[in-house]
């Protein structure tokens, strides 16, 4: 069996497509826009009538030219490189120190990948407890919205949502054909 090179390259812009409108649209837009702004006078009543006179470069002047400048451009530049540095040199001590073998590793590993894990956690723990507000994505094969037959209002459970159509019994059955 041949393979078509064109199907391939078809197939390989339609995924880059997409992610190319998106970085367009959220990316490039906003950056393009906002250097065109830097070179106009922008006021309160500007940005409501969206007319800004065109000043050139003097915005810039302004700012190169201020007191302020050099010393904001030393702490930005400071506080980067110190930021950066700290950073690689904790998770590489990190990662040096989890490397060995020792007891109880296992549950400090765990303990340090606890906060990334404890929104997921939380999330989880809230659509548990409140089977009445489930995302609609969580239907029952039958198509019943309840999960249960606990959770049916007859079964004497409080529930915002309209009864269901079909039988909450543990003994029903979906009149819908299957997907297979």
């Amino acid at each position: 069996m041949r393979r078509n090179p064109r199907r391939h390259v078809v197939a390989a812009w339609a995924f880059v497509v997409p992610a190319l409108v998106y970085v367009l649209v959220f990316f490039g837009y906003p950056i393009v826009n906002n250097l065109v702004m830097s070179f106009q006078e922008f006021t309160t009543k500007s940005f409501y009538t969206g007319q800004a006179p065109f000043v050139g470069l003097r915005n810039y002047a302004e700012v190169i030219g201020s007191d302020l400048f050099v010393r904001l451009t030393v702490n930005t530049a400071l506080f980067t490189v110190l930021s950066l540095a700290s950073t690689f040199a904790i998770g590489l001590a990190l990662a040096l120190f989890f490397n060995r073998h020792f007891r109880l590793g296992g549950l400090l590993r765990s303990l340090l990948l606890l906060p990334w894990l404890l929104l997921l956690i939380v999330s989880a723990a809230t659509w548990r407890r409140d089977p009445s507000s489930r995302p609609p994505m969580s239907t029952a094969p039958g198509g019943c919205a309840r999960s249960s037959p606990s959770s049916c209002p007859s079964a004497g459970t409080r529930s915002s949502r309209p009864p269901c159509s079909r039988s909450c019994s543990p003994g029903a059955t979906s009149s819908s054909p299957s997907r297979s």
